[in-house]
């Protein structure tokens, strides 16, 4: 939900592609906009919802990348090992 937010919100970008694949050993979640696109080093402001994903990501027992560049866009890639089934993630959420 955060990366969405931040398509919308950072980005401009015109295409908000999600995509949610089951690989042999996990999940992946994918979400890849062309918009802005930054610099990590150059990102300004308080700069927490990157830090907050990850630390979900590991709370699940997962990784998150992302990669961008700017004026090419930013992927945001959720890797989840097998053992967290849907049911896992929801309940996570809600335990915050």
């Amino acid at each position: 939900k955060e990366a969405l937010s931040n398509s919308f919100r950072h980005a401009q970008a015109t295409l908000v592609q999600v995509s949610l694949r089951q690989l042999k050993d996990g999940t992946r979640l994918t979400v890849r906009d062309n918009g802005t696109g930054f610099h990590r080093k150059g990102v300004t402001g308080d700069g927490q919802g990157f830090v907050s994903m990850a630390a979900r990501a590991r709370r699940l027992g997962g990784t998150l990348s992302v990669q961008s560049r700017p004026a090419q866009g930013t992927r945001v890639v959720l890797d989840l090992p097998k053992r967290n089934s849907i049911e896992d993630v929801k309940r996570a959420e809600r335990e915050g």
